[in-house]
């Protein structure tokens, strides 16, 4: 998906990339990357759905020194873990 596009969710929530959310572990992330059926990803997760969304985040801040990392989850672990 491109910088553009955006994912509708079940819930109705819309997800975009470069978007800031506020995440239950993380506090605020921003989504640098929105992929569907990336096969290593896919694998790391123990799955072969070849649909699967998944997204990349980066915390914006963090007391534990994670904030030049990059976060991985699906589409379903993204939504359950950001404030709605």
């Amino acid at each position: 998906m491109s910088a553009e596009e955006s994912l509708n969710s079940a819930s109705e929530q819309i997800i975009k990339q470069d978007e800031t959310y506020t995440h239950e572990r993380h506090g605020p992330v921003k989504v640098t990357g929105i992929w569907q059926g990336v096969r290593s990803v896919d694998q790391a997760r123990d799955t072969t759905e070849e649909n699967m969304i998944v997204l990349r985040y980066t915390p914006l801040e963090s007391s534990n020194h994670r904030t030049s990392l990059d976060c991985v989850d699906t589409l379903d672990e993204f939504l359950d873990a950001i404030d709605t």
